[in-house]
Formats: C-alpha cells, structure tokens, sequence
C-alpha cells in the first residue's frame, strides 16, 4: 500500500483505506471515493496542488486536495 500522492502519473490504483475524519469520509464518498475502487492518477505532480482522478468503471474524472490525497491509501493494479 501506498499514498495516493505516491502514484506515478497514469498508473492505476485501487483504494484500499481512507485515513480521514467521518466528514471528510462522506464528502469523499459523495464524490465517488471510497474502498475498492479503481482510479487513474492524471495529475503529473508528486508534491502540491490538485491531485486529477479518473474513474476506471466512467468517463469520469475529479480534483482533489494534496491534503485529502495525502490520507488516501491504494495498490497499484495492471
């Protein structure tokens, strides 16, 4: 397991914990985020600024907070 931040630009990723408060959490989950799924790391930046996500199962993709990706633990998936 590693920090979301930690991803290299375009790897695919499953979430396996969240290390944030209950607030934090369902704001997280009303936008998608929750264990299991599977995501691809778009943004090129390792340190600061927006973290972009792209849903693997939708033609979906988000911004996130450095902070929040800093609290979000995935595996790596081919």
């Amino acid at each position: 397991m590693k920090l979301l931040t930690d991803v290299p630009q375009y790897k695919k990723v499953i979430i396996n914990h969240l290390d944030t408060g209950h607030g934090t959490a369902k704001k997280l989950e009303s936008l998608g985020i929750r264990k299991n799924v599977q995501l691809k790391k778009i943004s090129p930046l390792k340190s600061k600024g927006p973290v972009i996500l792209s849903f693997l199962n939708s033609n979906c993709q988000i911004a996130i907070g450095h902070g929040i990706a800093k609290k979000i633990f995935v595996s790596e998936i081919s």
